[in-house]
């Protein structure tokens, strides 16, 4: 989400889920999930995720989520500071019939140092690109500080 610091000091955030959810309704179809499953191998530089774990920070749709379990991620975790977006990629996961079991989707920050620690360290760690607009330096040192 975008932040902003109006002259109050108050700080406002700019949430996507609201988008999110729009898309999920009609966005995310076969070729959507199938294009995304090829991209995200692409990035990885892998053939497939099999029996591999997947983070996605800042999952939004969960459109990332769920092409990591369709290229065969054995376990997947998703986050988003957006309860929106957290609603959106429940929708997505169940629409697709995967166990949270598989697919956890949790509500969180990536700056939250004490949620981070409840996160299992994961094979691959992708982030969502709204994400990174922000204090990046801040967002570096959360993620570099989760890896250990």
């Amino acid at each position: 989400m975008d932040t902003a610091v109006p002259p109050s000091g108050e700080q406002v955030r700019f949430g996507f889920g609201k988008n999110w959810q729009r898309f999920v309704g009609t966005g995310v179809d076969e070729e959507r999930i199938r294009v995304a499953g090829e991209g995200l191998k692409r990035i990885l530089r892998v053939d497939d995720l099999s029996g591999r774990s997947f983070l996605d920070v800042g999952c939004g749709s969960g459109l990332s989520s769920l092409a990591a379990c369709q290229v065969g991620a054995a376990c997947v975790v998703g986050f988003d500071y957006d309860p929106r977006s957290v609603e959106a990629s429940r929708a997505v996961r169940d629409r697709a019939g995967i166990a949270p079991e598989r697919w956890d989707i949790r509500r969180g920050s990536i700056l939250d140092a004490d949620f981070l620690q409840t996160l299992t360290p994961a094979d691959w760690r992708v982030g969502g690109s709204g994400l990174l607009r922000n204090d990046c330096r801040d967002i570096r040192d959360a993620t570099l500080q989760s890896a250990r």
